[in-house]
């Protein structure tokens, strides 16, 4: 998200250009792509990578940096940066992940619009460009936001004692551990068979 304001708003920007052609959705080829912004002169590399983009006939990829190269120019920097994140499909593709990853990516994704927020809130006058650059500069230093207990250790985990060894949480229920019904030194009353526990108790 940050790499596409990045390229909609700095033509000399190299990295954040190949960043976004990287992604094998528009179907750019990587050594053409990589060639053109190696050779771009300093200042057209959106240029360059549109025109590969144009040979390849990868029109859907030419829209979505006009579009996102339209709001960082007319809109503030905050909606700038959600139409980079809704255009370009990434919280689409988050959403379609499902799942514990898919609800990752969609925090992580909100909690980059809240600091950009912020970051606006204490620069009013910022423009796109600006709040790119602080971005991209935040993520390079390993910037990940408030320390957060992780989304998958939010809910209940189910496990067995064994797959729990060495993991850590803040309340743990064992079921089922009540007298003569929990594996111990008693195997005589246990439901799992001999050959599945053929360690030493």
């Amino acid at each position: 998200a940050i790499a596409w304001l990045r390229a909609a708003t700095d033509p000399s920007d190299a990295r954040a250009h190949l960043r976004i052609a990287a992604d094998r959705r528009w179907g750019l080829p990587w050594r053409a792509v990589a060639d053109a912004v190696a050779e771009a002169a300093p200042g057209a590399v959106t240029g360059a990578l549109c025109g590969v983009a144009r040979d390849a006939g990868a029109e859907e990829f030419l829209d979505t940096l006009e579009s996102v190269g339209r709001a960082a120019a007319e809109e503030t920097p905050t909606d700038a940066l959600r139409i980079a994140i809704d255009r370009t499909g990434v919280r689409s593709a988050a959403l379609a992940t499902g799942g514990a990853a898919g609800a990752s990516r969609l925090a992580g994704l909100a909690a980059l619009e809240r600091l950009g927020l912020q970051i606006v809130a204490r620069d009013p006058a910022l423009a796109p460009r600006g709040l790119a650059t602080m971005l991209a500069g935040l993520a390079d230093i390993g910037f990940r936001g408030q320390a957060a207990t992780p989304p998958e250790r939010t809910g209940v985990q189910v496990m067995t004692i064994h797959q729990a060894k060495g993991l850590e949480f803040d309340v743990v229920f064992v079921v089922g551990m009540t007298r003569r019904n929990f594996p111990g030194s008693d195997r005589r009353r246990t439901d799992i068979p001999d050959a599945l526990l053929a360690e030493a108790i």
